[in-house]
């Protein structure tokens, strides 16, 4: 278990497709920038090895390369998947594109989407447990 930072990148040669890296230092956006390569987030994590298979785990079915993690997705809906995801972490950077007026609410409203759903689904997993929990226990009242 090792921290460090997790940031999604996009590529003006490769429309529609993004790029989760993981860095053991801050990353620099703005140098970035020049290789027309653009770092659209960056969160530092305490266990960044579980942050990149958790960005995976999100985007899994949007694979398009597994030695670059590289995914065919909205920037939107990865960066809201990663701050709606149950990880502690800090949000270090976002681009300026992504805070604006609208682009900021949008993301905000993703999270909070996200958010719900993941509570939703804990919830459908906690009742499946109870039930089994109390299927056992009436069998075994059932055996004595």
């Amino acid at each position: 278990m090792r921290a460090g930072y997790l940031y999604l990148e996009t590529h003006k040669a490769y429309p529609g497709l993004v790029r989760w890296a993981v860095s053991n230092n801050l990353p620099h956006p703005e140098v970035a920038e020049d290789d027309k390569v653009s770092i659209r987030y960056i969160a530092r994590f305490y266990d960044v090895s579980a942050a990149l298979m958790h960005a995976h785990e999100l985007l899994r079915w949007r694979l398009v390369d597994l030695e670059s993690h590289l995914y065919r997705s909205d920037q939107m809906a990865a960066i809201a998947g990663i701050e709606a995801d149950g990880l502690s972490h800090d949000c270090v950077y976002l681009h300026p594109d992504l805070v604006g007026t609208d682009a900021g609410e949008r993301l905000q409203q993703l999270i909070m989407q996200r958010k719900c759903r993941r509570v939703r689904v804990e919830r459908r997993w906690q009742m499946v447990g109870k039930l089994a929990l109390g299927l056992l226990l009436i069998g075994l009242i059932g055996l004595l």
